[in-house]
């Protein structure tokens, strides 16, 4: 009986939609925050993004990017994991994203990899933390 009652009672939990994640926590508060400054530095940026051949502006980005984000949410465990999964190519055409900026000594008038600009935002971010 009590065996019946503890099968009955996982079965239960297992088909309660999100209680298998509902406690599971994959990034620690500060990857949480370095995601979200990675995000706000796409949005705020005058670079054009490249997707599947087509110009964005950084707000539009981080939108595309924040709306991937959520979808790969429990597949992320590092802002690497979300670089790669959410900014790095499409998940329709597996084109990679570009970014292209003029005012930027350093790659003016060439496109970069968005993994490699990212990338190299998240190192400047740590150092500075």
């Amino acid at each position: 009986m009590n065996n019946t009652i503890l099968a009955l009672g996982l079965i239960v939990l297992i088909s309660v939609p999100g209680f298998a994640h509902a406690n599971k926590q994959n990034l620690s508060t500060e990857e949480k925050n370095q995601i979200e400054r990675l995000l706000n530095f796409v949005k705020k940026s005058d670079c054009l993004f490249i997707r599947n051949g087509d110009k964005h502006t950084g707000k539009d980005a981080a939108k595309h990017i924040a709306r991937k984000y959520k979808h790969f949410r429990d597949d992320i465990k590092t802002p690497e994991e979300f670089i790669e999964l959410s900014a790095t190519k499409s998940s329709m055409s597996g084109q990679p994203y570009w970014i292209k900026c003029d005012d930027n000594i350093e790659i003016v008038n060439k496109q970069l990899s968005s993994k490699d600009w990212l990338l190299a935002e998240l190192t400047r971010i740590r150092k500075v933390n």
